[in-house]
């Protein structure tokens, strides 16, 4: 199952590519950057986090949200590509493929 889900989330990823659409390749390393703000982070959870820290979390939790609206801008290009091939709700499907990608 994990082989299936993972050559569909290959397919769709090149989809764009097959297509000639604009594609964003930045991507979030989240498990590198929860590290650098968990080594940082006071050992007493009780206790405020620095300003420092927090400015890094601030940071990660923006840089989510631009990474989350360009993977939303890149679905509906992708979907409204195919709008003229295919009848229906091309934003519903940008939302639906994010969602797979997620």
């Amino acid at each position: 199952m994990r082989l299936a889900a993972h050559a569909c989330q290959e397919i769709v990823n090149r989809v764009p590519d097959y297509l000639d659409l604009p594609v964003a390749t930045r991507r979030l390393d989240y498990a590198q950057r929860v590290r650098e703000i968990a080594d940082r982070w006071p050992e007493d959870l009780k206790e405020a986090a620095p300003n420092d820290v927090l400015a890094l979390v601030a940071r990660l939790v923006e840089e989510h949200r631009t990474v989350s609206a360009t993977l939303c801008a890149r679905a509906e290009e992708l979907f409204l590509a195919w709008e003229v091939a295919y009848a229906g709700d091309a934003v519903a499907r940008a939302a639906l493929w994010v969602d797979l990608q997620q």
